[in-house]
């Protein structure tokens, strides 16, 4: 083959991967903001990023999700 089908195919798995990590990226905001509701917005405006607001989020799933309760 040509090297610039090589590129061409080069160029469309980058654009691929990108398009992958952003849709994930959204949709895992989306489902932070659904299970918190207003606690995702409070987070937004005390943090620096919403990646920090994000993650801190993220952190309490698991720590939540750790804890064993008994009724």
């Amino acid at each position: 083959m040509a090297a610039w089908v090589w590129v061409l195919i080069a160029v469309v798995i980058v654009v691929i991967g990108a398009l992958v990590f952003v849709l994930s990226r959204k949709r895992r905001s989306v489902g932070l903001r659904r299970r918190f509701g207003s606690e995702y917005d409070r987070a937004l405006e005390t943090r620096a990023s919403r990646h920090a607001a994000e993650n801190d989020l993220r952190n309490r799933s698991k720590r939540r999700a750790s804890i064993d309760l008994h009724r």
